[in-house]
């Protein structure tokens, strides 16, 4: 009955288990889906959707979040439609209802079964983990190397694919890593033209890219090739407006005005304030750069690989890697010797006890008039008791110790994750970080500690039973010798294809990890295209690659277990005459022969569960082996670890130099940055220009040190970066990213991570920022909630609250990487009056696209091909600026 009872708890923790993650999936699978697809035809034939009254939001119980008040729209078939307004007005879920991705609360939504054949680009751009080819194709499987070029050329990628070099093989990393905000936007036109749809629907792609590419696009795509198209397109960008047959302005979410160009700018007062704004940055044409039109080159595959390959070892598991756990288990504090040889004394006190019980028993049973009975019941229950308090206390150490061991690997972990170089997160998809912090862990928190107890364990047991037997007949060992011979053999068999078998396994999970997520972040893309089922195809197959994986190790595992039993059995059999024959010669007493009999039955039990655990052991610690990998990855910064700053309030005036800068990504990748070498003086705006792809963003990286330079130096103050520590340094400095980045939790915690600030100074920086009408809005105010990345803000308000965050700190040295291009005209004019007013002083230096962005600036830096063109004052060489672009 022993080992069934000892069962049960395992048995009714794993029962608990399984109801509750299958009510965890019910619930899930329960879950309200996206709307129904509407093939409702319009009332009228030439019309390609209409919406009638139409109330857009989310029912949240009894309460409505109403995203768009109601309002009637109809588009003929052909038509080019723009949306325009300010930041947060509902352009993007206005784009999102004609996807069908948000629901009509009132009213009706009427589409042509044409417009099902769309293409739809987001304002931020889905990119896989895959070629640049793959990236366009996007699952077609038929097209020509004519439609492909045409794609190509439309969305201004010539050049781009030229400088790559793979060309169209180029990897491009998780998120796009490798390429720059307008290549990706870019990449996602190209994606939308190779696709051909009747119907066109993109949300301000344009904003990441140059004036001069912007108006190739709107001439090659928007009204070129896609001139016949339907063409529905949210923008901040008003130059272009004209072109539009329609424009829909819309204002505190709700259409606010609805017709031409002309017609608005001749009825509407709120359209016409708002586009007067367009007049202060009429200067925005772009600054002269020469760009070199190139033949694209579809077919060159010089091997640049981003992503690198799972790291995997070989052969046995090293005797570090068990010496690295057994240290976890003793908790690495100066007790930690002791820790681990009580763990081991409790697990022989646990093996011993039984045979005490036992052996109690043998005595008992051999002299039944030396001792009373009631004396024998006494004396067994009570070595029972023991046996059972010697067990729990041994499982209840082990079980401890093995959840610490767990902690303190996950710890050392994430610390080094969260330390490691940005290099290692372009190169590494997220499905194999999060494999390390499930699967692995799971194996080292839930299973390694109770395999390792059983092992010791067992192998005691062994031991035991063999001395035992032996003792008591050692002719037992002509039989026992070479059935261990065989025993060792077998389990060298096992056990050599067992590890690797498990590495390759784990190893295969990751890829489902990585395509699961990339997957979750791209569904409005994918269902736009109407790319379900090729997703889905692409993680069946990363699935049966895994389950193959999987299954040739359980089946290496059966190979073992069918043959382990038999060749104990044949063993036991043996052993069993021997004591048959032993006690009616009467070698030995009833009771020995009891005795010897329930341990060398017992032996052969623990033999096999042993040399089974201990493959176990070596396949789960090849979970440990990968955890030690991520526990030790280079840190960034090491140079100037534990440096500090020359001065508590350095830098003090915000004195910037590049010395000959060169850096690269990797050091198998080319140079990004080519001998950069400038000054800012203190207290200087300063522009940083150029086509995207220039280096504007690396430029910034490396001063961040995110990038470590190759050659040359940079100075704040005149001194070297290289040689303040790392983390005092960054908080020295403050970035506006062209990419918002907000975490869960509050708005305020989002401007406020680390709990400096008052609320006043807070709300101060709102005000500057624009937001603070916002924010005042909100139900909750500061106590919002902001979900994962911001997904419940528009692109235009993630930055403006990432300005704000950047306003709290007052810095010496401000970088802002193209903060307003997803912002409206508006906006953006509040913005540059805030740069003046509250950033004087500050030395502040802008990447921008656009003249008017950094015509108020002290110099402009202009960057092409990762090397510093020339370096004027804006003010002095303006007029010939614009004369040489008129």
């Amino acid at each position: 009955m022993e080992e069934p009872f000892g069962s049960l708890s395992r048995l009714f923790s794993r029962l608990t288990q399984a109801i509750v993650s299958a009510n965890r999936i019910q619930k899930f699978l329960k879950n309200e889906d996206i709307p129904e697809a509407n093939y409702q035809a319009p009332k009228d034939s030439n019309h390609i959707f209409e919406l009638d009254q139409a109330v857009v939001g989310y029912q949240e119980g009894e309460a409505k979040n109403v995203l768009i008040k109601k309002f009637s729209l109809n588009v003929r078939q052909g038509q080019s439609l723009a949306i325009v307004g300010g930041v947060g007005s509902g352009k993007t879920s206005f784009l999102h209802t004609l996807l069908g991705e948000i629901p009509i609360l009132e009213g009706a939504l009427r589409r042509h079964k044409d417009f099902f054949s769309m293409g739809y680009v987001p304002q931020e751009a889905y990119i896989i983990n895959s070629t640049l080819l793959e990236n366009i194709q996007f699952g077609q499987e038929t097209f020509s190397k004519e439609k492909l070029r045409k794609a190509i050329h439309a969305a201004c990628l010539d050049k781009d694919i030229q400088d790559l070099p793979s060309g169209l093989r180029t990897e491009i990393g998780e998120k796009g890593v490798n390429l720059s905000g307008g290549q990706k936007q870019r990449v996602s036109l190209a994606r939308a033209a190779l696709v051909d749809p009747l119907v066109i629907l993109l949300d301000d792609p344009l904003s990441a890219v140059d004036p001069e590419t912007e108006e190739k696009i709107c001439d090659r795509l928007i009204f070129g090739l896609w001139k016949e198209k339907t063409r529905i397109i949210a923008t901040h960008r008003l130059e272009f407006l004209k072109r539009f047959d329609q424009v829909v302005f819309l204002r505190n979410n709700q259409i606010e005005a609805i017709g031409s160009f002309d017609e608005l700018m001749r009825t509407s007062k709120s359209f016409q304030d708002f586009h007067s704004h367009h007049s202060h940055v009429v200067e925005e044409k772009e600054i002269p750069t020469n760009e070199v039109q190139a033949h694209t080159e579809l077919e060159n595959l010089t091997d640049t690989r981003i992503t690198e390959d799972e790291e995997r070892e070989k052969g046995a598991v090293k005797a570090s890697v068990y010496w690295d756990y057994l240290k976890s288990l003793g908790g690495y504090g100066k007790y930690s010797s002791w820790v681990i040889a009580a763990l081991g004394f409790s697990a022989i006190l646990a093996a011993a006890a039984p045979l005490i019980q036992k052996g109690w028993l043998a005595k008992a049973a051999d002299d039944p008039m030396a001792f009373e009975p009631t004396t024998v019941v006494l004396v067994f229950g009570a070595l029972s008791i023991f046996v059972l308090v010697s067990y729990l206390i041994s499982q209840w150490m082990w079980v401890h110790q093995g959840i610490k061991s767990g902690r303190m690997m996950h710890d050392r972990m994430l610390n080094s994750i969260l330390k490691s170089q940005v290099r290692f997160f372009d190169s590494t998809p997220v499905g194999r970080i999060l494999q390390r912090f499930s699967r692995d862990l799971e194996s080292v928190d839930v299973y390694l500690q109770w395999t390792f107890e059983a092992f010791v364990r067992s192998i005691l047991h062994v031991m035991v039973s063999l001395l035992l037997v032996v003792a008591v007949l050692p002719l037992m060992l002509l039989l026992l010798a070479p059935a261990f011979y065989y025993y060792y053999g077998l389990q060298r068999d096992y056990r050599r294809p067992a590890r690797e078998a498990k590495r390759i396994d784990s190893i295969a999970r990751s890829p489902r990890y990585a395509h699961f997520k990339e997957t979750l972040t791209g569904l409005t893309v994918i269902r736009s295209f109407h790319k379900q089922d090729w997703f889905l195809q692409q993680f069946f197959n990363r699935l049966e690659f895994s389950q193959r994986m999987f299954y040739g190790h359980y089946l290496l595992n059966r190979w073992f277990s069918s043959r382990v039993p038999v060749l104990g059995g044949v063993v036991s059999l043996g052993v069993m005459y021997c004591l048959v024959l032993a006690s009616t010669q009467g070698w030995m007493t009833a009771g020995l022969a009891g005795l010897v009999t329930v341990y060398s039955m017992n032996f052969w039990a623990q033999l096999n569960w042993g040399i089974r655990i201990f493959a176990d052991i070596e396949s789960r610690m090849t979970s440990v082996e990968r955890l030690k990998f991520y526990s030790n990855l280079p840190a960034e910064g090491v140079k100037s670890q534990g440096m500090l700053p020359p001065k508590d309030n350095w830098p003090t005036t915000g004195e910037l130099r590049f010395q000959n800068v060169k850096a690269r990504y990797a050091s198998h990748l080319p140079l990004v940055l080519k001998d950069i070498h400038f000054h800012i003086p203190a207290g200087q705006k300063v522009g940083i220009v150029g086509r995207t792809g220039s280096g504007k963003s690396t430029l910034f990286q490396t001063l961040y040190r995110f990038v470590e330079i190759e050659e040359g130096a940079i100075e704040i103050d005149g001194v070297n970066i290289a040689n303040v520590d790392l983390h005092q340094f960054r908080k020295s400095l403050v970035i506006v990213p062209q990419d918002p980045t907000l975490f869960l939790g509050t708005l305020r915690s989002n401007l406020d991570r680390y709990h400096q600030y008052e609320d006043h100074e807070i709300w101060s920086s709102l005000e500057k920022a624009g937001l603070k009408k916002f924010v005042e809005g909100l139900p909750k105010g500061l106590l919002t909630g902001v979900s994962e990345n911001g997904a419940n803000l528009s692109q235009g308000q993630r930055q403006l609250i990432c300005l704000a965050r950047a306003l709290l700190v007052k810095a010496k040295l401000v970088l802002m990487d193209e903060a307003t291009a997803s912002v409206d005209v508006e906006t953006d004019h509040w913005i540059q009056k805030v740069i003046k007013e509250s950033l004087a002083g500050v030395t502040l230096i802008l990447i921008a696209h656009r003249l008017g962005t950094v015509m108020d600036c002290d110099q402009i830096i202009e960057l092409s091909n990762g090397e510093v063109v020339r370096i004027f004052d804006p003010r002095r060489e303006k007029i010939a600026a614009e004369a040489l672009l008129s």
